[in-house]
């Protein structure tokens, strides 16, 4: 065979590795992964409201947690936090943006990269949020009962 035919075809292989490389590095910022796609506001602290069957439920401490959401990458909220009434949830903004934190009675002042917000939840229930600069960022708190 011609050797600078194979030469060619090395280049073009090379070429086409580069390419799928450097498409896949680009898209991976901008493409949602499929696994947890729904129609629903991913929810803090589960995906379910309440549990079908209490019966393997273990007892909750009784000292109030606080609870971290790091806002990072332009992430919706997605952690199964397992908050309780009486408990804190602390949002810290990790982004190189300002983000400010609206929901169903809270509201965070703008946080600026390192800034934190913390509001402490008295009663049960799904709390709706929202970042107010990027309206398309939302997420879902569920407090449960202290029982």
């Amino acid at each position: 065979m011609n050797k600078s035919l194979i030469i060619g075809v090395i280049i073009l292989l090379v070429l086409i590795i580069i390419s799928g490389l450097i498409y896949i590095f680009l898209l991976s910022k901008y493409v949602v992964p499929l696994q947890n796609v729904n129609t629903q506001p991913p929810m803090i602290g589960g995906w379910e409201p309440w549990p079908s069957d209490t019966s393997n439920l273990r007892p909750v401490p009784a000292a109030p947690q606080t609870w971290t959401v790091n806002i990072k990458d332009f992430e919706s909220a997605s952690y199964g936090l397992g908050a309780r009434i009486g408990d804190t949830v602390k949002w810290i903004n990790s982004d190189s943006v300002p983000h400010q934190i609206i929901g169903d009675g809270f509201s965070s002042p703008i946080l600026y990269t390192g800034d934190s917000y913390s509001f402490t939840f008295r009663t049960s229930g799904t709390f709706n949020f929202h970042c107010a600069i990027h309206p398309a960022k939302i997420g879902t708190i569920l407090i449960r009962p202290k029982n």
